[in-house]
C-alpha cells in the first residue's frame, strides 16, 4: 500500500476516533488507570525504595573516589556535556563526539563491596532480590526470553547444529539450559561466587571470570543486558573478537538511548542509575553508538532489532505532570494521577501500532544486536538477510489485522476505485488508438528501409565475396612463397649442421694436437734438465777439454800442411 493512501486512512481513522470520543459515552465506558512500575520485577517496590535510601545515605559519599573513564562508544576522553543527575547520584554526560550517554566514572563490582562493608543492611536487601531470582516464575519467565532470543538467532545456524556457545555474565545459567535446548554446547563466565555455585551444582559449565576458559573458538557469544553495565564494554568485545570461531557471532541486549521515554524522564527514568547494588546502567547506547562501538572493536552489525512496547500512557504521565517518574515511585506513589477519559483511550487504542513502530524505527526500549569479525560478515550476509525477513514478515503479521478499514469506508474506496478505473480505461482506449495509428505508419516507414537497406546490403555482400576471393588467392601466392622459404630454411639448416660437424672434427684434431704439444714440451723441459746436470759433471768437462784440444791440434795441422 503506498504511503500516501496509508496515511490518508489513518487520518481518517483519527477523525473516527475523534467522533466517537466527543460522542457522549456511558458510565461503563472507562479506560483503565496507568500504573507505573519499579525498574526490575524482581524487586518489590519497598526493598527499591530502601536500596535507594541506603545507597544515598552510605554509599553515595564514595562516588568522588571513582576513576574517570572515556567515552564507551567511540573512545573519546574530552568534550562532554554534562546532562542529568540520576535518583542515585551519578552525574550523566553527553559525548561531545558521538553523543552517548554515559557516567563518565569507573563503576565496578568493588565499589559496592566497599557500600556492603559500610552498610551491612543493604545487603540483606540485595540479597532478597537475589533470592527472587531464583523462584520458578522468574526462572519460567527468563527461559521464555532467551528461547525467543535463540529462535531470533536461528538462521544463523540452520546449517550448522551444536556449536559451541559462550554467555559472558550468565547469572543463575538460564541462558545456558535456553541454548542446550536449542542444540548449543553451553558455557558461561559470571563475577558473582554465589551464582557460579548455583550453577556448578545445577551441572552447568560455569567459569569464574578470573579462569580460564575450555579451549576452542565459540560459533555464539551473548551479553543478555550486560553491556550496559561495563566500565569498559569495548576491552569486553574486544575479547569476544578473540574468542569468535570461524563465521562466529555475537548477540547481545541493551536498554535503548533512543526510546522516547528515557530521552523525556531523563533522571526521572526509574531505568537509568549508576548503581545502589551493583554497576548500573553507565552505558546507554542507540543504534549508532552501537555501530560505533562495534567497528572500534573490529566487528561487524550483521542485525538489530527493538524489543518491547513503550508504555504510552506512561509516557504521556510524565509529559502532562500527572507522574514524575523515579521521584514519586521513590515515595512509595506507583500510580499517575488520573488522566483525561479522551487521552487514555487514544493512547490505548494506538498503543499496539505505536509499539510496532518504535521496533520499526528501532526506538523500542531494548536494542536486540547481531555482530560477527568485520572479516565475516560477507559470508553470514545472507543469514543475515533471513533475520531481517523474519523480523519482517512478524511485524507484517501484527499489522495486517490492525490495517483494516471500516466497511463503509471500504465501500466509498471501491466505488471510488471503480470511477478511476473507468476513467483511466476510457484514457487507455483512445492513447490505444493513438498508438495503434502510429505504429502502422511507423511499420510502412520501417518497411521502406528495410528494402532499400536489403538492396544495400546485398551489394555490399557481393562487393566482400569479390575481395574474399581476390584476398583467398592473395593468401594461397603467399601460402606457396612460404613454403619455399621453408625449403631453403631447411637447406640452410642442414648445411649449417654439417659445418658444425666438421668444426667440432677440426676442433677435437686442435684439442689433441695440443695434448701431444704439452707432452712434447714437457719431453724437452726433462731433456734440458738433464743436460744441466750433465754440465755440472767432472765427465762433461773432460769431454769438453779433449773437444777443445782436438780443434786446436786440427788448426795446427791445417797450419803445418799449409807450410809444406
Amino acid at each position: 500500500m503506498p504511503i500516501e493512501r496509508a496515511a490518508g486512512d489513518l487520518a481518517g481513522d483519527l477523525a473516527q476516533l475523534v467522533v466517537a470520543l466527543v460522542t457522549p459515552q456511558g458510565d461503563g465506558d472507562k479506560a483503565p488507570d496507568t500504573d507505573i512500575g519499579t525498574p526490575f520485577s524482581t524487586m518489590s517496590q519497598a526493598d527499591w525504595c530502601e536500596a535507594v535510601y541506603l545507597w544515598n545515605r552510605d554509599g553515595r559519599p564514595l562516588i568522588a573516589g571513582l576513576e574517570q573513564r572515556a567515552c564507551p562508544a567511540c573512545g573519546a576522553t574530552g568534550g562532554h556535556r554534562r546532562i542529568f543527575e540520576s535518583y542515585d547520584g551519578y552525574a550523566y554526560e553527553e559525548c561531545g563526539r558521538c553523543g552517548c550517554w554515559h557516567v563518565p566514572l569507573v563503576v565496578d563490582a568493588l565499589l559496592f563491596e566497599r557500600f556492603f562493608e559500610r552498610c551491612p543492611k543493604a545487603a540483606e536487601v540485595a540479597l532478597r532480590s537475589f533470592n527472587k531470582r531464583m523462584s520458578e516464575e522468574n526462572r519460567s519467565a527468563d527461559l521464555a526470553r532467551f528461547d525467543d532470543y535463540f529462535t531470533r538467532l536461528s538462521p544463523l545456524f540452520a546449517q550448522r547444529r551444536g556449536g559451541r556457545y559462550l554467555d559472558m555474565g550468565c547469572g543463575l545459567g538460564n541462558s545456558l539450559v535456553a541454548a542446550g535446548a536449542h542444540g548449543f554446547e553451553a558455557f558461561g563466565v559470571e563475577s558473582s561466587r554465589e551464582c557460579l555455585r548455583l550453577c556448578q551444582e545445577a551441572g552447568l559449565d560455569v567459569r569464574h571470570v578470573e579462569q580460564t576458559l575450555p579451549p576452542g573458538g565459540f560459533d555464539l557469544i551473548s551479553f543478555w543486558e550486560s553491556l550496559e553495565h561495563m566500565a569498559d564494554p569495548a576491552a569486553m568485545l574486544g575479547l569476544c573478537h578473540r574468542l569468535l570461531a570461524e563465521n562466529g557471532v555475537i548477540a547481545f541486549t541493551v536498554p535503548n538511548l533512543d526510546s522516547p521515554l528515557l530521552r523525556a524522564q531523563r533522571g526521572d527514568c526509574s531505568v537509568v542509575h549508576g548503581g545502589y547494588d551493583t554497576p548500573g546502567h553507565i552505558n546507554l547506547f542507540g543504534a549508532s553508538h552501537v555501530s560505533q562501538l562495534l567497528a572500534r572493536c573490529g566487528l561487524a552489525l550483521l542485525h538489530i532489532d527493538g524489543q518491547y512496547g513503550m508504555s504510552l500512557p506512561e509516557l504521556a504521565a510524565y509529559m502532562l505532570g500527572r507522574h514524575r517518574g523515579a521521584a514519586d515511585l521513590l515515595g512509595g506513589r506507583s500510580e499517575s494521577e488520573p488522566l483525561p477519559l479522551v487521552t487514555r483511550t487514544l493512547l490505548n487504542a494506538i498503543g499496539p501500532a505505536v509499539s510496532l513502530l518504535e521496533r520499526l524505527s528501532l526506538t523500542a526500549p531494548i536494542l536486540f544486536v547481531v555482530a560477527c569479525r568485520q572479516s565475516d560478515a560477507a559470508g553470514l550476509a545472507e543469514q543475515a538477510r533471513a533475520m531481517d525477513r523474519r523480523r519482517d514478515e512478524e511485524l507484517l503479521a501484527q499489522a495486517t489485522p490492525m490495517a483494516r478499514s471500516s466497511a463503509t469506508e471500504q465501500v466509498a474506496t471501491e466505488r471510488r476505485e471503480v470511477l478511476r478505473v473507468q476513467e483511466e480505461a476510457g484514457r487507455a482506449s483512445e492513447a490505444l488508438h493513438q498508438e495503434i495509428v502510429r505504429l502502422r505508419d511507423e511499420a510502412l516507414r520501417l518497411a521502406e528501409q528495410y528494402n532499400e537497406g536489403a538492396t544495400r546490403a546485398q551489394d555490399a555482400a557481393n562487393r566482400v565475396a569479390e575481395e574474399l576471393l581476390q584476398v583467398t588467392a592473395r593468401v594461397a601466392r603467399e601460402e606457396c612463397k612460404v613454403t619455399e622459404l621453408r625449403q631453403e630454411v631447411n637447406r640452410a639448416e642442414a648445411e649449417v649442421s654439417e659445418r658444425n660437424a666438421l668444426l667440432a672434427a677440426r676442433e677435437a684434431e686442435v684439442e689433441q694436437l695440443g695434448s701431444r704439444l704439452g707432452a712434447v714440451s714437457r719431453e724437452c723441459a726433462a731433456l734440458s734438465a738433464e743436460l744441466q746436470q750433465l754440465k755440472s759433471t767432472w765427465l762433461y768437462k773432460l769431454s769438453h777439454l779433449l773437444d777443445g784440444w782436438r780443434r786446436k791440434t786440427r788448426v795446427q795441422d791445417n797450419d803445418i800442411n799449409n807450410d809444406r
